[in-house]
C-alpha cells in the first residue's frame, strides 16, 4: 500500500492537539511542517522549527529545535526520509530517521534562500533566492549551475516530473501595490524563463502534478479577495481556474503522489492572530476529502507531500 508523507511548517514548543472531521479519506503518511514561535511582536526576528504529524493523527511531533530566522518551504524526498529546507543564507538537509542535519549550501553574506525542491530522483536540489536566482546543487553540496532568471526574487520552485524543467513563482517589482508576481517555467539546464500566468499581487507554492499535465499554485492578494486562493491550470498555463477561494492568504499547497488529492493549508484568524490552521484535502475537482484543524497561534510557511517507501 502506498504510504504518503507531507511537508509543512508549524509553531509551538509543545505538540498541539488537532481535531479532524473526516468526510472521506484513503490517504496515509506524514505531514512535515515548520512554523515560527508566534513571538514576532516580542522579538525582532521570530524563531522557527519543523514538525511532523501523521496524516490520520491528531498530534504533531517536533523534529528540530527553534532557530532564529525563517525555515521556509521544507521539501521531502519521495520516500519521506529526508527533508531539505532554506534557512536564511543556507540550504540544509535533515535526516528524519536519525535526527541529523547538515548544510549543503552556504552563501553567507551574499544570498538568502526562499524555497527548495528535490529533483524526481532526490539526487539534486533546486533552491530559489530572494535575488532572482535558482541554484541547482547535489546532495553533497556541489553546485551544478546557477540560473540567472531576470526577476527580482523567486518565491517558490518545483521540479517537473521528468526532471527537465523548473516551475517557479517570482516577483519583478518591489512596489507592493503593483501586480508583479506570476508563475514561470524554465529549462533546468539553462535560464530561459517563460511566464505562464497573468501578473498578480503575490504567488506562493507552485507545484507540478505528478503526471506533469497540470500545475497548482497559490495566489495571494491583499487588496482583491476575488483573486485569492488555490488555482489550477494546464502545464502551459492555459485553462486556469480557481479551485478554492480562501478568506486569508494561503500558506501552502501540494499534490498527493498519485495526483488524486491536493492538500492546502489555511487559517482562521481573529484580528492579527491566527488561532487555528486547517489542513484541507480536496480532489482536483474541488470535492472535499478531509479537513484537519490544528490550533497553533503562529505563522506557517509551506507544505509538501511525498510517497513513503
Amino acid at each position: 500500500m502506498i504510504r504518503l508523507a507531507v511537508v509543512v511548517v508549524l509553531a509551538a514548543v509543545l505538540c498541539p492537539a488537532a481535531s479532524s472531521t473526516v468526510v472521506m479519506s484513503h490517504a496515509s503518511g506524514v505531514l512535515f511542517f515548520s512554523v515560527d514561535d508566534g513571538l514576532e511582536g516580542i522579538r525582532s526576528t521570530p524563531r522557527t522549527a519543523v514538525f511532523a504529524m501523521q496524516v490520520g493523527g491528531t498530534r504533531a511531533r517536533q523534529l528540530t529545535r527553534y532557530r532564529v530566522g525563517g525555515v521556509s518551504d521544507p521539501a521531502a524526498t519521495r520516500d519521506g526520509t529526508t527533508l531539505a529546507f532554506a534557512h536564511q543564507s543556507k540550504v540544509e538537509i535533515y535526516d528524519v530517521r536519525h535526527g541529523s542535519r547538515r548544510v549543503v549550501l552556504d552563501e553567507t553574506g551574499a544570498t538568502r534562500f526562499a524555497c527548495v525542491d528535490w529533483s524526481p530522483g532526490s539526487s539534486t536540489l533546486a533552491a530559489g533566492t530572494t535575488d532572482g536566482r535558482i541554484f541547482v546543487v547535489t546532495r553533497s553540496g556541489a553546485i551544478r549551475r546557477i540560473l540567472q532568471l531576470g526577476v527580482l526574487r523567486v518565491t517558490a520552485v518545483s521540479w517537473s516530473p521528468d526532471g527537465r524543467s523548473l516551475l517557479f513563482g517570482a516577483d519583478t517589482d518591489t512596489d507592493p501595490d503593483t501586480d508583479s508576481a506570476a508563475v514561470y517555467v524554465t529549462p533546468a539546464a539553462r535560464p530561459e524563463p517563460r511566464r505562464l500566468t497573468p501578473f498578480v499581487e503575490g504567488v506562493g507554492d507552485t507545484r507540478w502534478s505528478p503526471d506533469g499535465r497540470r500545475i497548482l499554485y497559490l495566489q495571494a492578494s491583499y487588496f482583491h479577495a476575488r483573486d485569492r486562493g488555490l488555482w489550477l491550470a494546464r502545464a502551459d498555463g492555459s485553462h486556469r481556474r480557481r479551485l478554492y477561494r480562501l478568506d486569508l492568504a494561503p500558506d501552502g499547497a501540494a499534490w498527493s503522489p498519485d495526483g488524486q488529492q491536493i492538500v492546502y493549508l489555511g487559517d482562521a484568524q481573529v484580528a492579527a492572530l491566527p488561532v487555528a490552521s486547517h489542513f484541507t484535502f480536496v480532489t482536483p475537482a474541488g470535492e472535499p476529502v478531509r479537513s484537519v484543524r490544528v490550533r497553533v497561534g503562529a505563522r506557517r510557511y509551506g507544505i509538501d507531500w511525498a510517497a513513503g517507501a
